[in-house]
């Protein structure tokens, strides 16, 4: 049987409400040249895409990125993930940026090898898909960028080297992709004897270590990334900004999975954890995994989830607040010692039988009150609208300290009550078709061959980092 059916993901980008796609990351080898600062073209001869000027970041062979287009992504990366705009965030987040730029113009530099074109048309659709996503028309949309500060062509050159790659794959890899009849009916076999057999609906972000001297700069992204997440930052969000893997314009979402499906390092993290909890970031044989488990379950059976109801937050709901309230920081390093004590007490503290017990001894923490959801502060609202009762909230910065918010009873506002709905966990697939394994098959190949095929671009690209 010959490969069908495989898809290649279409450019997809969102701002704020479903955050921007993360092109793939990975370290560049550095050497030293004298450079030509030349601008990148587009693919379609558009030279309003990657118009670079100014002071030079890095040199990909005889393209440069500047300064300023650094700058400019960066930004982007942070108000798309939801993190903080610091000095330090910014410091340990911008070699990754980088990598990325430098990865992108390696995309569009085989590209225009392969005399692959992408057209103006293609990049202004991908911007309207972004606007419409988010409820907005193509000039109200320029129009929060503008109002953000960052300049339109940073996330047309961003679309532009994610159309292009799409095309180089499209062209280079996908025909030489073959799978048989064998490997589809064992793989078929395999799912029909675990059935029963534990599995985990994971997420995952996910950076590359192509070489020891990039160790140190991906595990320190990695962990800055966990330490972000567990403040509040969106794990999807992160993860389309900044995983190197396929699956990051889906949040990094991978689905269900199977003992010995991600490899044996991952395989011992993942038996260890359990829904709703961030994996610290994993060092894996090809670079660092950070997971998130959305639930557990077995192969063909009922997941833990189960149903459960829910409804609409409405602004007059009644809730009824706790809270552990952790003494303000009085500097930087204060701030990181907090990270860990934070992370055990999301952990660790379920119910407000916890909270009540840990009143006894720490005069900072207790009951809040009942109060309606629109009386209180906006930050404080996003936080609490949706968590799950007896459940602590994401961290917030508040004057008096870092509070961590419980919700131990949500009474609907009377015209709310209508607006239930009843929400169920994840459903755990039933057995699949054998064309719907062909297809899993198919784009774990593509994925493995694709990331090859780039690790191969780097490895013969000359590449000078300058900042």
């Amino acid at each position: 049987m010959t490969f069908r059916k495989i898809l290649v993901a279409a450019f997809g980008l969102a701002f704020l409400a479903a955050p921007l796609v993360g092109a793939s990351a990975a370290s560049p080898r550095q050497r030293t040249r004298a450079p030509s600062a030349a601008p990148v073209s587009a693919v379609d001869g558009d030279e309003s895409t990657y118009t670079l000027g100014g002071r030079i970041a890095a040199v990909v062979n005889e393209d440069a990125i500047s300064v300023e287009d650094l700058d400019a992504r960066l930004k982007l990366a942070l108000i798309s993930s939801q993190l903080p705009d610091n000095p330090e965030v910014r410091a340990r987040l911008k070699p990754q940026v980088l990598r990325n730029l430098i990865e992108e113009q390696l995309e569009v530099q085989e590209a225009k090898r392969l005399n692959i074109r992408v057209e103006r048309s293609e990049v202004d659709q991908a911007i309207e898909n972004v606007a419409k996503a988010n409820g907005m028309d193509r000039t109200a949309f320029e129009g929060r960028f503008k109002q953000a500060g960052i300049p339109l062509g940073t996330l047309r050159n961003q679309a532009l080297a994610q159309i292009a790659w799409a095309k180089v794959i499209q062209k280079q890899i996908r025909p030489r992709v073959d799978i048989n009849q064998e490997e589809v009916d064992d793989t078929y076999e395999k799912l029909r004897q675990n059935a029963g057999k534990p599995q985990f609906l994971m997420a995952e972000i996910y950076l590359a270590v192509d070489n020891p001297s990039q160790e140190p700069s991906v595990r320190a992204t990695a962990d800055r990334l966990v330490d972000e997440i567990k403040r509040g930052a969106n794990f999807g969000a992160v993860a389309r900004q900044f995983s190197q893997s396929a699956d990051a314009a889906n949040g990094g979402d991978l689905g269900w999975v199977q003992e010995g499906q991600l490899g044996e390092e991952i395989d011992r993290t993942i038996h260890e954890m359990r829904p709703g909890i961030l994996s610290p970031p994993v060092r894996a044989p090809d670079g660092y995994h950070i997971l998130y488990m959305r639930d557990r379950g077995t192969v063909l059976g009922a997941n833990e989830g189960g149903p459960r109801e829910a409804h609409a937050p409405s602004p007059d709901d009644k809730l009824l607040l706790k809270q552990i309230l952790l003494p303000p920081p009085q500097s930087q390093a204060d701030a990181e010692k907090l990270v860990p004590q934070i992370k055990r007490l999301i952990e660790t503290v379920q119910g407000c039988g916890a909270i009540d017990e840990r009143a006894k001894t720490d005069k900072l923490s207790g009951t809040l009150g009942t109060m309606r959801l629109k009386d209180l502060p906006a930050q404080v609202q996003q936080a609490v609208a949706s968590v799950p009762e007896g459940r602590l909230a994401p961290p917030l910065q508040t004057p008096a300290g870092i509070a961590l918010l419980m919700v131990c009873k949500r009474t609907a506002a009377p015209d709310a009550v209508q607006q239930t709905v009843v929400q169920t966990a994840p459903k755990t697939p039933q057995m699949p078709s054998k064309d719907q394994v062909l297809n899993q098959i198919g784009l774990q190949r593509l994925e493995m061959q694709a990331r090859r095929y780039l690790r191969d671009l780097r490895a013969q690209a000359f590449i000078d980092i300058r900042t």
